[in-house]
């Protein structure tokens, strides 16, 4: 809150304005891609295209200015049938959905985007399960107006192992129940070269719509999910199911009748060292016909090795300039933080949460030209978002830290 003071040539004048100053975007449980030719809610809760089905979000529309295709998305994790944390339909599937994955920090608009027209982060855990595993989801989204690349959503998830020890077995994947035809049924097919599952209108009146797996560069499942074998008999879809879909033990590439069609695109196994990190990459992808999906599917390919490719090196950077690099991010309790003088002086390495306040200062003093290391331990601190700032003669670097106890 800040105050203004005016006062005029005269004496008698003199008033005061109160007022509330915000810098930059506050963060949101949900935010909408619609820069380019589709519309995809994407939130911090795991779940995609809406917060739980057929609630808050706008699914998932191609064109934009249309209807939702989809039900309800979810990313899901599986190690096991003990072990499989989302935000996808429950037992029984009208009861309120999967709440595994917990808020670490809320959806944030990036600007200017690392890459595309639109570029989202948000931040979960898997602390709602009773199982948690320690796992932290790094989500970044960007969505791109530029010809050729305005039909789909690219989604980064960054599943990071914050235990102390190694995960082996970890599946990564996204349900997707997409309903083109609530009428007369849906069909699903899929291309294995393209890692690329998609829905339509057993008329083909309707889009086409679907999810393609852009990173790794191989899979562990595509498959279509029958309503009439997974959720109508006991009206569920339980978690050994799910896991069994995660590692590819069910598979169903192409669906025989029309019918409400659900899909699953998975990855793995990984296996993470502790504070390591794998990668999905996704890409929501729509099209007015199959052909044209297809197209569209192998553009945001394209779109993802130019603008993203391989997931973005923790080292110091390498300019000119003072760097900075800090890891592992997320952290439990704490962190190695690493930077690099271009020339001898002064520099100082503070902490600051997201008031401004400073929670500790690393280093201040005169260091040598080179590289170096601190340890920063945190204890007493709360689980958020903090930043590390390295001041020196020679300029200034500013990495996001991210606190999980």
């Amino acid at each position: 809150t800040c105050s203004l003071y005016v006062t005029g040539d005269s004496a008698d004048y003199a008033k005061a304005f109160g007022f509330t100053l915000r810098i930059g975007m506050p963060g949101q449980l949900m935010f909408d891609h619609d820069t380019g030719a589709c519309r995809l809610t994407v939130t911090c809760k795991g779940g995609i295209g809406h917060l739980t089905p057929g609630d808050a979000g706008s699914g998932f529309a191609y064109p934009k200015t249309a209807g939702s295709v989809l039900r309800h998305a979810s990313l899901a994790l599986g190690t096991d049938t003990n072990y499989v944390a989302d935000r996808y339909y429950p037992r029984p599937v009208t009861s309120a959905p999967d709440t595994d994955f917990v808020i670490v920090d809320s959806v944030r608009s990036i600007f200017p985007p690392a890459d595309g027209d639109e570029h989202y982060r948000a931040w979960y855990s898997d602390r709602g399960h009773p199982r948690a595993k320690r796992l932290v989801v790094l989500q970044n989204s960007y969505a791109d107006g530029a010809p050729g690349y305005r039909d789909f959503v690219v989604m980064t998830l960054d599943v990071q192992n914050n235990n102390t020890s190694r995960l082996n077995g970890l599946y990564a994947g996204v349900f997707a129940d997409f309903t083109v035809d609530s009428v007369g049924g849906d069909i699903c097919r899929t291309d294995t070269v393209r890692r690329f599952i998609y829905v339509s209108d057993s008329a083909g009146a309707g889009p086409v719509v679907g999810i393609k797996i852009l990173e790794p560069d191989s899979f562990a499942n595509l498959s279509a999910i029958d309503p009439l074998g997974y959720l109508l008999p006991d009206s569920s879809f339980r978690d050994a199911q799910k896991w069994w879909f995660l590692n590819g033990s069910i598979v169903l590439r192409s669906s025989p009748r029309a019918d409400n069609w659900a899909v699953v695109a998975s990855v793995g196994p990984f296996s993470l060292a502790a504070h390591e990190a794998g990668r999905l990459a996704v890409a929501f992808v729509g099209g007015e016909d199959e052909p044209a999906a297809l197209a569209h599917a192998d553009s945001a390919q394209s779109w993802y090795h130019r603008a993203i490719g391989v997931r973005e090196g923790r080292s110091v950077s390498k300019r000119a300039g003072p760097g900075l690099a800090f890891a592992p991010n997320p952290f439990s309790s704490r962190a190695g933080i690493r930077y690099q003088l271009p020339v001898a002086g002064r520099a100082r390495i503070t902490a600051v949460d997201v008031t401004g306040r400073t929670v500790a200062v690393l280093l201040d003093g005169d260091v040598a030209a080179g590289s170096g290391e601190v340890t920063w331990r945190t204890r007493g601190l709360a689980s958020g978002v903090y930043f590390i700032k390295l001041e020196t003669p020679a300029g200034r670097v500013t990495e996001r830290a991210l606190l999980v106890r």
